[in-house]
């Protein structure tokens, strides 16, 4: 039996909350050892419903991959086991490993912390212990200092974080940004609450964002406006911050039927609104029956996979009944794209394996 016919059956078993064997425990710890990272992945997504010290082994072990995702997916699925030990001595125990995974680390003992009730005082105490072992250019300092302004509600954490705004790594502005929309999130800026609270802290960081922000390279760029357009629609301001450039590239693209993808593409990957993907959406299927050009309804197909929640994807339909031979291949992926993302748990999708060999 093949590793995907071995994965296949474990993932039915439990589907049907039949108990795994000794000889089964055995098989999927060899598995998440594998050359594969996206049957890892899957493994990691049945782990975190085993919780149990043989499940939880082997996620320690994956949390050491040379695959930074599943490292990353390995970190976060722990916290779903929340034990007391881990809050004393995770970090240490993985001393090894990158920055990154340094980061999603500190950020889960904060977890723990937080889930298992322990004092702020007790939590503070141990992210300051952390703080002395890092190395200040590590990237896991920004989430301790996270972690310091979730339990103690200091604002000189979140001034210790944006300082780094300055650094001339662009890792290092980008894990900076990563770190405050977390903190954005956390506290939800919608609430009235924290606006009353600490709206001079809202409007410094808005400053500290804007700064220099010309100078960023294009996603870090998008980054930092994304975020400055959640705290301006907090504070009651105008969302729009577009730079001329941008704002002139925008105003090139004729509001017709012509060149309607070129305006869906650029809504899309230049992020001028939060709910983008909706916005997207709504263009191609507002002007789907208007218009026969092949590479629309491709975009169309792909995009409908990815965000949409309709049963049907039209687009695909469209291009099955009249799509070139040209594009056949095309076809013939994106089929397979609609079928993996109509069944994301089935991991031997047959029917996406199908139409993918035809390639």
């Amino acid at each position: 039996m093949n590793q995907l016919e071995q994965l296949t059956k474990l993932q039915r078993k439990q589907e049907e909350s039949q108990p795994f064997s000794e000889n089964d425990k055995k098989i999927l710890k060899q598995l998440s050892q594998c050359n594969s990272s996206y049957y890892k992945a899957k493994i990691i997504d049945m782990l975190i419903y085993e919780l149990e010290d043989w499940s939880y082994e082997i996620l320690k072990v994956m949390v050491k991959d040379q695959d930074r995702l599943v490292a990353e997916m390995a970190v976060r699925s722990l916290a779903n086991f929340i034990k007391a030990k881990d809050f004393a001595n995770l970090l240490e125990e993985f001393e090894e490993c990158t920055d990154f995974i340094k980061y999603d680390i500190v950020d889960m003992i904060g977890y723990i912390g937080f889930k298992r009730k322990l004092s702020d005082d007790v939590i503070k105490e141990r992210m300051q212990e952390i703080l002395s072992k890092l190395k200040k250019d590590s990237r896991a300092v920004y989430s301790t200092y996270a972690e310091l302004y979730y339990v103690t509600k200091e604002e000189k954490y979140i001034y210790k974080i944006l300082k780094d705004l300055k650094s001339k790594d662009e890792d290092i502005r980008h894990h900076i940004l990563y770190t405050i929309d977390g903190i954005i999130i956390e506290n939800n800026l919608k609430s009235k609450k924290l606006l009353n609270d600490h709206k001079q802290l809202l409007q410094k960081m808005e400053q500290k964002l804007y700064v220099n922000m010309e100078y960023e390279e294009r996603y870090n760029h998008i980054f930092r406006e994304r975020l400055i357009r959640s705290i301006r629609k907090t504070l009651g301001k105008s969302t729009e911050i577009i730079y001329p450039k941008e704002r002139n590239f925008y105003e090139q693209i004729p509001d017709d039927l012509e060149h309607i993808l070129q305006r869906c593409i650029f809504e899309l990957y230049y992020p001028i609104h939060d709910d983008r993907q909706e916005i997207v959406l709504n263009l191609l299927k507002e002007n789907k029956d208007k218009i026969k050009d092949e590479s629309f309804y491709i975009f169309g197909s792909y995009i409908e996979s990815l965000y949409g929640n309709d049963d049907v994807n039209v687009y695909q339909e469209w291009l099955e009944e009249n799509g070139s031979r040209e594009n056949e291949a095309i076809i013939l992926y994106l089929r397979a794209v609609w079928e993996v993302a109509s069944s994301d748990y089935e991991v031997s999708n047959k029917r996406a394996l199908r139409y993918a060999k035809k390639l």
